[in-house]
């Protein structure tokens, strides 16, 4: 299975403490492209469809219909909990994100939570 940024596979994440996601979830693949395929590890973006702590300034969400596959229910993404996986971690994949304005806020938060760049939102 080829592995691209943007897209969202599910993942069985190592066990957190307290907070932090674990178990089988949803993330999105912000490794580039460059990388992805030539490494068996990708950088993602864990999610949950709990939709609580949206205060969080750096939480976004993405929409079923913001992507090309399938996504059941609207997924919060947690940019703080930015982790490395191993490729047989990944159980399957989602689909690809394709909303320019879905697309545009996955940078946006995670220029907001690394403190890179400019954030103008």
């Amino acid at each position: 299975m080829k592995i691209k940024r943007n897209m969202i596979v599910w993942a069985e994440l190592k066990s957190g403490l307290r907070h932090i996601q674990a178990g089988r979830r949803p993330c999105i693949v912000i490794s580039c492209d460059k990388a992805n395929g030539k490494s068996p590890v990708y950088t993602v973006v864990p999610g949950t469809t709990k939709l609580k702590k949206d205060y969080i300034p750096v939480h976004f969400n993405i929409e079923p219909s913001e992507i090309r596959g399938f996504l059941r229910h609207t997924t919060m993404f947690l940019p703080e909990q930015l982790v490395t996986i191993n490729e047989e971690q990944i159980i399957q994949t989602a689909g690809m994100i394709v909303s320019t304005d879905a697309i545009k806020r996955v940078d946006a938060m995670l220029i907001r939570q690394l403190q890179i760049g400019e954030y103008d939102g």
